[in-house]
């Protein structure tokens, strides 16, 4: 009765907190991975930008040094005449205070310039492929995280819904229960209330016709008020029947 549907109630209200925790949840969730994305898009991008730059310099020191033949030129590339707008380095270049032993030998694997560059190009193009992995299995793991808090956050709203209906028909079980428990008092109260009214008809019997017909009147008064009483404790109109049994004795 009223135990079981404060039980429900609280049940209710606990759902509830919990729709709002996920609810919360959901929406940090969220802006972190706003935040992380728009992190990995810059990230690739300035990985892109400088592999861009890496392989123009790239280009440029080896047709340089093609040219001055420190380093070998390709088959095809004996056939193309030499552009005459393309760059050339310098020996000793006015923004460097010292000599540079990597254009000796700009191939070389440790401290050659043109091997430092491409290994500075694939660390970069190794960053970026690392950053959009992440970007993927972050996106991925969002996605898993909103499908699974969906799900949750639906079943404890449908969970809620269903308990708050249980609890209203338990209270209106409670309160049709409460109603009829009165209406059956208020019958009680009417019946000993006819007994006591009916008493001095019954048991006086050396009474004068005056006062036995006073007495009838009396008893009739008090059966058609305990009817009443007992039509309104059951919501009921009185019946033809009853009136006319009161009519009869």
């Amino acid at each position: 009765g009223v135990g079981k549907s404060t039980l429900m109630q609280e049940d209710i209200a606990d759902a509830s907190d919990k729709v709002n925790e996920i609810t919360e949840h959901m929406a940090q969730a969220a802006e972190i991975r706003k935040v992380g994305k728009e992190d990995n898009k810059l990230a690739i991008k300035d990985a892109e930008d400088a592999q861009t730059a890496l392989s123009n310099a790239i280009a440029v020191l080896e047709a340089y040094y093609k040219e001055s033949k420190m380093i070998p030129k390709e088959s095809w590339e004996f056939l193309q005449r030499q552009d005459p707008g393309q760059v050339t380095l310098p020996d000793t270049p006015s923004t460097w205070d010292s000599a540079y032993t990597g254009v000796a030998d700009p191939e070389h694997p440790e401290n050659g310039i043109l091997s430092m560059l491409k290994k500075i190009d694939s660390e970069f193009a190794e960053m970026e492929s690392q950053t959009r992995a992440q970007e993927e299995s972050d996106q991925d793991a969002f996605d898993e995280d909103m499908k699974d808090c969906s799900i949750e956050k639906a079943r404890l709203v449908k969970e809620a819904e269903m308990k708050t209906q249980e609890q209203k028909r338990v209270d209106n079980k409670v309160s049709s229960q409460e109603k009829a428990r009165k209406g059956v008092s208020k019958e009680l109260e009417a019946v000993e209330q006819y007994l006591t009214d009916l008493e001095p008809a019954c048991v006086t019997g050396d009474s004068t016709y005056e006062g036995r017909k006073a007495d009838r009147a009396k008893e009739i008064t008090s059966l058609k008020e305990a009817k009443d009483i007992l039509a309104d404790a059951f919501n009921e109109k009185p019946s033809t029947t009853g009136a006319g049994f009161l009519q009869k004795r």
